[in-house]
C-alpha cells in the first residue's frame, strides 16, 4: 500500500492526495530561542505573491529560491489562479524590492511543483503538468536572468515532480516514474548544451521497493542524487554519484540506518564537500539529521541529529557557505526553524524560530548573498495559500564580500570566458586578482596573466587584489 506523503497546508478541492501522511495531531515545540539582539537580525515577514489565490512552494529536494550576487530568484505554484500555474519573481537587490510576478506556464494551467537552477545568466526550470492527460515533466529556460523565457520542452512521463541542477553549459534533471517497472523509480537526463539538446534517459534506482523524491545537486564535473526508498522493509536514503557529469555512475549507498523511516533528502554539494540532510523517526516523532562526505560523496562521515525535541520536524532545506552551514524546517503547529553552524557542523547555535505556527506556515527554502540570508515559505495567515519572505543582512558572517555597489568600477575583461586550462586578464598581466567560488569562499590569488589555473571545473568571481572593481564571473568548464 502507498505511503501517503508529509501534509504541508490543508489541500484545496480536488487537489491530488499528499503522500508520506503523518498522524493528524500536533505537539509542542521545546526549542531553545536566541537572545532577541540576534532575532532582531531577521527583518519582518513580506508578503512576496501578490496575484496568487493559493500559493505554494514545492518541497525540499526542488529548489524555489536561488541567489546570484545580489540578484535572487524565486519560483512557486498557485493551484487556483485559472489553472495551476507557475509564477516567477525576482530581485535585484538582495531582496530590498522585487518585480512583478510572472506567470511563466500556460492558461488555463495544469503545472505545478516547479525546481530551479541557474548558471551564468541562464535559468533553468523543471516543473510538473497533466496537459496530456497524466503527469510528465517539463522543462524552459530563460537566457536572460528571468526576464523572458523559452518555450516548453517536454522530459519524460513522470508519478511524481523532478529536480535541476547546473554547472557551466551542463543541465542536470532527475526525475521519478512508475512507467518502465510499474514501480516508482528515479531516472536522469541531462543537456551538455545549456539545456538546447536533451539525451536519452538513464535509470539511476534499481529497487523492489518504492524510490521516491530524488534531489540533485552538481559540482565540477560530479552530480550527486538522494532520494528515500523501500528496498529495506522501511524507506531510508540512498546517493549515487558520477564523476564525469553524468556520463556514467557509481553504485547506490545508502545512507541512513534507521528502524522506523528517513524520508525527504535535501543534498548540496560545495568543492569536494556533499552533505545530505534528511528527517526520521527512530525517536518517536521526526527529527532532522545530517551527514557530510568531504571526498565528493566516495566515503561518508557519521550522521548527526540535529533537533531533539517533542515536535514532528520535516523538511529540512539547507545551504553551504565556505564554513557556514544554513539550515530551515518547519513542523506542524510549531512553525519555521533555522538553524547555523560556522564550523562546518562541528557546533551548532540555538536554533531560532523564524515564523511562528499560527499561520501554518511550511515548505521554507533558504539563500545566501554575500553577508545576506534569504528564506520564502509557504503560508496561510491571509485566508489563502500565500508565498513569504524575510532576511537577514548579516546571517552569513565570516565569509569575504564583494565592494558595495555604490563603490563598484567597470569590470575587467577576462579572455577566454569560459576557458579549460586558464584565462587571462589582457592589460594587467602584472597586477594580482582573488577567486572565489560560489559560496564565498576565497579559492586563490593569481597575476592577471594566468587566471584560475588549477582550479576545478564550475564558476567562479574574480576581483582585483588591491582595487574595489566590480567582481567578474568566469567559468571553468573542465
Amino acid at each position: 500500500m502507498k505511503l501517503p506523503r508529509l501534509p504541508s497546508l490543508s489541500p484545496p478541492s480536488g487537489a491530488e492526495s499528499p503522500r508520506h501522511a503523518f498522524p493528524a495531531f500536533f505537539l509542542l515545540t521545546l526549542f531553545f530561542i536566541l537572545p532577541a539582539a540576534v532575532q532582531a537580525q531577521w527583518e519582518p515577514d513580506r508578503k512576496l505573491s501578490t496575484t496568487d489565490s493559493s500559493a505554494r512552494t514545492n518541497e525540499n529536494m526542488a529548489r524555489c529560491l536561488l541567489s546570484c550576487g545580489d540578484t535572487l530568484h524565486a519560483v512557486w505554484y498557485d493551484v487556483q489562479n485559472n489553472g495551476s500555474a507557475i509564477y516567477y519573481k525576482r530581485s535585484g537587490d538582495r531582496g530590498t524590492t522585487w518585480g512583478a510576478d510572472t506567470r511563466i506556464s500556460g492558461i488555463p494551467g495544469t503545472a505545478d511543483y516547479p525546481s530551479l537552477a541557474q548558471s551564468g545568466s541562464t535559468l533553468h526550470l523543471v516543473f510538473r503538468d497533466r496537459r496530456s492527460g497524466r503527469y510528465a515533466s517539463y522543462y524552459k529556460r530563460s537566457l536572460d536572468g528571468g526576464r523572458t523565457w523559452g518555450p516548453d520542452v517536454f522530459l519524460d512521463t513522470t508519478c511524481f515532480w523532478p529536480s535541476v541542477s547546473a554547472v557551466g553549459s551542463m543541465v542536470f534533471v532527475a526525475l521519478n516514474d512508475t512507467v518502465v517497472t510499474g514501480n516508482s523509480e528515479v531516472f536522469f537526463r541531462r543537456s551538455t548544451d545549456n539545456g538546447t539538446s536533451w539525451e536519452s534517459t538513464q535509470r539511476i534506482s534499481n529497487a523492489v521497493g518504492r524510490s521516491e523524491d530524488p534531489c540533485i545537486s552538481a559540482g565540477g564535473s560530479c552530480v550527486h542524487i538522494a532520494w528515500n526508498e523501500f528496498r529495506d522493509g522501511n524507506c531510508e536514503v540512498y546517493t549515487r554519484r558520477s564523476p564525469d557529469q553524468g556520463l556514467t555512475w557509481g553504485p547506490e549507498t545508502r545512507l541512513t540506518y534507521a528502524p522506523n523511516h528517513s524520508y525527504s533528502p535535501d543534498i548540496v554539494v560545495s568543492d569536494s564537500i556533499v552533505d545530505v540532510a534528511w528527517e526520521d523517526r527512530r525517536s518517536g516523532d521526526y527529527d532532522i539529521y545530517r551527514i557530510r562526505s568531504t571526498d565528493l560523496g566516495l566515503t561518508w562521515g557519521t550522521e548527526q541529529r540535529l533537533t531533539s525535541d517533542t515536535a514532528t520536524s520535516v523538511y529540512p532545506a539547507f545551504v553551504l557557505s565556505g564554513s557556514n552551514i544554513h539550515l530551515v524546517w518547519f513542523n506542524f503547529g510549531g512553525g519555521i526553524f533555522y538553524l547555523r553552524s560556522t564550523n562546518n557542523g562541528a557546533s551548532w547555535d540555538p536554533a531560532l524560530r523564524l515564523v511562528s505556527g499560527a499561520s501554518s506556515p511550511g515548505m521554507p527554502f533558504i539563500a545566501f548573498s554575500g553577508q545576506a540570508l534569504h528564506v520564502i515559505w509557504q503560508d496561510q495567515r491571509d485566508g489563502h495559500g500565500a508565498i513569504y519572505y524575510k532576511r537577514n543582512l548579516t546571517g552569513n558572517s565570516g565569509v569575504e564580500v564583494f565592494p558595495p555597489a555604490s563603490s563598484r568600477l567597470t569590470p575587467y575583461e577576462v579572455f577566454p570566458n569560459p576557458f579549460t586550462s586558464f584565462a587571462a586578464v589582457p592589460g594587467h598581466g602584472r597586477e594580482a586578482f582573488s577567486l572565489y567560488n560560489v559560496s564565498g569562499r576565497k579559492v586563490g590569488t593569481y597575476q592577471g596573466d594566468r587566471i584560475g589555473e588549477g582550479l576545478k571545473a564550475g564558476v567562479y568571481f574574480l576581483r582585483p587584489l588591491n582595487g574595489d572593481s566590480r567582481p567578474v564571473r568566469i567559468v571553468k568548464v573542465r
